[in-house]
């Protein structure tokens, strides 16, 4: 499913990537699969896909990174519901 929807929208070598990126984070112990999303239309097409994963972070993080993370959790949030709207309006 995964590939398929990528090499659609991407062509076949993104979806190749994006396939073993996938592979890889799911093989980890820090896969969570509750947190991978995908979003249809419809149709049942897939019209968006996030994955997300734990995240260690040691003690010498800095609080700035932390706000970094937070804010780029938030553009992802932002841009689902920005899909979301399109995908409402079409």
């Amino acid at each position: 499913m995964i590939r398929r929807t990528f090499a659609n929208h991407e062509g076949d070598e993104y979806a190749d990537v994006v396939v073993e990126l996938v592979r890889e984070i799911r093989s980890m112990n820090t896969y969570v699969p509750g947190l991978e999303l995908i979003m249809v239309n419809s149709n049942d097409e897939v019209i968006g896909y996030a994955m997300f994963s734990r995240l260690h972070i040691d003690r010498e993080t800095t609080l700035a990174s932390i706000t970094a993370l937070k804010n780029i959790l938030f553009l992802l949030q932002m841009l689902f519901f920005i899909m979301w709207t399109v995908w409402k309006m079409s």
